[in-house]
């Protein structure tokens, strides 16, 4: 009993002598302790990312005359994107929208002039649009789809047709597309294609080299007529009579649809696992994070953010946060049976009789 005293009387005036440095409290998480693994770092300021916060960059505007003269918007001052109730998509609040001023000048470069910020029209702004330079008709415009446009074109079924200033410099995808294997690209979604060659084209000037392994995934479909319960995943769900599956399981996911993008590093050595190599300031770590940066900007997600398992895979998904189930689901498949996946696609054309939060984002003209 004596000595049992002694050791707590010693280990309290040890306690007592120590300095408090040393006796920080233990969270019981050995990640955060000094002998532990340390936390990944932050990814640094990325000038893929930087491009899109300044004013847009000049080029020819083939299609409209000499002097056309449009303005465009982009969202300042804008949060980290967001979920919104009642509205499954994400959004960003901007507190005003930039504004520029763009001439046409034939076969040179147009003439950009900064305009002053007005209030923004839509407080939470989609995440494709928030930081982006856009002009929103929601109606095609003929002008602006000619070979060469600037211009890359934008609707969902709950946003009419814009157009994003998004000028893509040809020769330098034409010299990586072999490269990149940009013919698999065949079947994504315009507006996700258009992001990845935006992608490969900037990071192959950093050193980035992309490699695409797939964007749709084939498709096995049938039709369960069971009603059943079973299990999908270890999971118990139920299965509702005239539910579809498909290889992708239970929910549809974005593949099938020309929605996600499989990509991973490297031209001549493709890194195949790239997971295995991805260790904080490795160069597939600064590949990816960069990747991953520019993608954010332009409303497309990243899932290796959030999923280790899925480092190279992108996904572009307006008006859902993730997987399609339901009538949207019965829908495209329908479509898919008609003409394929592009077929498919016409699910995300804008719907005017649908009610939507966002169409004070029409702009007026006068357009060419």
């Amino acid at each position: 009993m004596l000595v049992r005293y002694l050791s707590l009387l010693i280990a309290f005036a040890v306690a007592v002598w120590l300095p408090r440095s040393l006796l920080a409290d233990d969270d019981g998480d050995p990640t955060g302790d000094a002998d532990g693994p340390s936390e990944v770092e932050a990814a640094p300021a990325d000038p893929l990312a930087a491009d899109l916060a300044g004013p847009p960059t000049a080029a020819a505007w083939p299609g409209v005359p000499v002097g056309y003269t449009l303005t465009f918007y982009r969202g300042d001052e804008c949060a980290p994107a967001q979920r919104i109730r009642f509205v499954p998509r994400w959004v960003r609040t901007c507190k005003s929208d930039a504004r520029v001023s763009i001439q046409a000048a034939g076969a040179a470069p147009a003439r950009v002039q900064t305009l002053p910020n007005v209030p923004s029209r839509l407080v939470q702004m989609p995440t494709e649009l928030a930081r982006q330079w856009r002009t929103c008709p929601y109606k095609p415009i003929p002008a602006f789809e000619v070979p060469g446009s600037p211009l890359v074109p934008y609707e969902d079924p709950q946003i009419g047709r814009c157009y994003l200033w998004r000028p893509l410099d040809v020769a330098a995808w034409q010299r990586i597309a072999a490269q990149v294997h940009g013919d698999r690209l065949q079947g994504a979604h315009p507006y996700l294609a258009s992001v990845l060659r935006e992608l490969a084209v900037r990071g192959a000037a950093q050193g980035i080299e992309l490699y695409v392994l797939r964007s749709v995934a084939a498709m096995a479909i049938h039709r369960d007529k069971g009603g059943h319960s079973g299990k999908h995943k270890g999971k118990k769900h139920k299965v509702n009579t005239k539910h579809y599956h498909h290889a992708g399981g239970r929910y549809a996911f974005m593949h099938p649809w020309g929605q996600a993008i499989d990509l991973t590093l490297g031209w001549k050595r493709p890194a195949m696992a790239p997971d295995a190599h991805y260790r904080p300031g490795s160069a597939v770590w600064r590949g990816f994070r960069s990747l991953g940066a520019w993608a954010d900007e332009m409303g497309v997600v990243w899932l290796g953010a959030h999923m280790r398992g899925e480092l190279g895979h992108f996904e572009w998904h307006p008006t859902t946060w993730g997987t399609i189930d339901g009538a949207d689901l019965s829908r495209r498949l329908a479509l898919y049976r008609q003409g394929g996946v592009e077929k498919a696609q016409e699910a995300l054309r804008y719907s005017p009789e649908t009610p939507s939060p966002f169409n004070a984002l029409r702009d007026v003209g006068p357009w060419p």
